[in-house]
């Protein structure tokens, strides 16, 4: 029995895992939007953006994001910022696909299953 529960974790994990056309840009996407409105809220001098970026076979980061400081001017008119590039799917959604895989592999009721992974679903993507 333990056996089965285990081959039926790697099967969802590896199926979550599989690059299905557009599930890496669109989780990318939703990822910084829900980043972008979480910290909208102006603080004074200091703005967060939320930006995609291209990523190469060398330098797999697709997120940027940029913390400026309009407090603080430099030379020309420009402006003091931060880039901390990130790479979404790594460390989004690799330990989302984990935990779904745990839970949907469990041997419980699939209400309490589906109950289980919304919670955790959104628990993780509030940390992340």
């Amino acid at each position: 029995m333990i056996g089965y529960r285990i081959v039926l974790f790697f099967v969802y994990f590896f199926i979550l895992l599989a690059p299905w056309p557009g599930l890496d840009s669109a989780y990318c996407a939703w990822t910084r939007t829900l980043g972008h409105t979480a910290f909208c809220w102006a603080h004074a001098g200091a703005k967060i953006q939320f930006e995609a970026i291209q990523s190469t076979r060398y330098r797999p980061l697709d997120t940027r994001i940029v913390l400026l400081d309009e407090s603080k001017g430099a030379p020309g008119g420009l402006r003091y910022a931060t880039f901390l590039d990130l790479d979404m799917r790594g460390i989004g959604w690799v330990p989302t696909a984990f935990f779904a895989a745990l839970v949907l592999s469990t041997p419980i009721t699939w209400p309490r299953r589906w109950g289980a992974l919304g919670c955790g679903l959104c628990a993780m993507q509030a940390f992340v």
